[in-house]
């Protein structure tokens, strides 16, 4: 199963779907042994690795997101989140990897699939199977994650019949 996810953000700003990218990765790796997530955005990095006072949470572009990754980040000592160079034209793996997730979110946004995660004036929405999920981000990209994996089973058990 292909997982797309496509963010509608009314702004168009690339930093919150920055920081949402970011905080689903974290959500994805969170039960694993260990999680490295790479971004080539400097803002993002500086944003989470900065303490600030409750006067600056108030001013915080996209503070719920970030406040969700962060405590991601500290409850889960398994995440590491490092930052990557963009556009190095380097041969070593991460420079790869940066490249190939730019022509990703380059082919992104010209493709329109069903998108699981909508946001508006009103606040966020995930979507499966065409249903809009309401039990809190948490639950619901718990529920997204299952639904992947039974997916993946039921795809690998259909390979195993077939031979």
């Amino acid at each position: 199963m292909k997982l797309e996810i496509t963010i509608l953000l009314l702004s168009g700003d690339n930093f919150h779907a920055e920081l949402v990218g970011l905080t689903i990765a974290a959500w994805a790796g969170r039960k694993m042994n260990s999680c490295e997530i790479y971004t080539d955005s400097q803002a993002s990095m500086t944003l989470i690795n900065t303490t600030k006072s409750q006067r600056d949470w108030i001013r915080t572009p996209s503070r719920g997101w970030v406040r969700q990754l962060t405590d991601l980040i500290t409850q889960n000592l398994t995440i590491q989140i490092s930052f990557v160079k963009a556009h190095t034209k380097k041969q070593d793996l991460l420079s790869k990897g940066n490249e190939i997730a730019d022509k990703l979110a380059k082919l992104g946004i010209h493709e329109k699939p069903t998108p699981p995660i909508t946001l508006d004036y009103t606040g966020v929405y995930l979507s499966l199977n065409d249903k809009i999920l309401m039990s809190g981000v948490k639950k619901d990209l718990d529920k997204i994650l299952k639904n992947m994996r039974t997916m993946a089973w039921r795809k690998l058990r259909q390979q195993g019949n077939s031979k």
